[in-house]
């Protein structure tokens, strides 16, 4: 004897409902807290502090801030998810050819641009690592390649004779640190040189889906405070901001599968 079950339709339909909210409404939920997160973070003590909200360093006549004043000019945006490399070291190569020579130059002199940099014919590997596939399928550049980009770009441009040390922060020592915060203020002090930061941009910034290796310049230092201005090339969402000198540090030290550790080169004119 077969048996048979009639099920009134709309109990299927009232069925079907229920498993579909029961299963969009956490991604809906997800979502919602998403979106609200805060762009700086921790929520309510955030690590990073925007220039925009943190810019009395600036208004003291004891602090000069060189590098601010040579780079800010420059500041540009990367001009694509992995191209902070590119948008980085053409603010450093305008911040010794350009800055401060202003009234030196001709009507037909440009500034150097980001296509000029990976353009050149040296610069192929480089230019092919910002291309949406990759070079070898990495997307970006590494401390090590960078430091390469860096000494090749300022040749290229006129610049043979300015030095680089790259440090590789892969140990969270006090040493290394206090090594770290000793070229912070050598280079806050001088006109002549500028600091590369290799780091993961969401240990300072909070930003979720991380992790994020980037890369950017330092515009300040304020040694009393111990904070280090950055002058994130992530212009599409962020302005520079103000972290603490030890954290990005840590962020230095942290370490990817694709990039390794992260670290800093210091490039300076003799």
């Amino acid at each position: 004897m077969k048996m048979s079950f009639d099920v009134p339709f709309s109990f299927i339909c009232k069925i079907g409902i229920f498993f579909l909210i029961s299963a969009v409404l956490p991604i809906l939920m997800w979502a919602s807290e998403d979106k609200d997160y805060p762009k700086y973070g921790p929520k309510d003590v955030p690590i990073a502090i925007p220039l925009s909200h943190s810019h009395e360093y600036f208004r003291q006549p004891e602090n000069p801030a060189p590098d601010f004043w040579r780079l800010m000019p420059y500041y540009e945006p990367q001009f694509n998810g992995g191209a902070c490399s590119v948008a980085s070291v053409v603010m450093i190569v305008n911040g010794f050819v350009r800055a401060g020579h202003g009234y030196d130059l001709k009507d037909q002199d440009t500034n150097v641009s980001q296509l000029d940099l990976i353009q050149n014919e040296t610069q192929q590997q480089w230019k092919g690592e910002m291309t949406q596939e990759g070079f070898k399928g990495r997307l970006g550049l590494n401390l090590e390649s960078l430091d390469r980009a860096v000494k090749a770009s300022l040749i290229t441009f006129g610049m043979p004779g300015v030095q680089t040390k790259m440090i590789q922060t892969d140990k969270s020592t006090p040493e290394a640190l206090s090594e770290f915060r000793r070229t912070l203020e050598l280079n806050e002090k001088s006109s002549h040189d500028f600091i590369l930061v290799h780091f993961l941009q969401d240990i300072l910034t909070r930003s979720v889906g991380g992790p994020y290796p980037h890369i950017s310049p330092i515009g300040a230092y304020d040694i009393q405070n111990r904070k280090v201005l950055i002058l994130d090339v992530d212009r599409k969402w962020y302005e520079p901001y103000w972290v603490p000198d030890n954290l990005l540090f840590e962020a230095m030290v942290a370490k990817t599968k694709t990039f390794g550790h992260g670290g800093y080169i210091r490039i300076w004119k003799p």
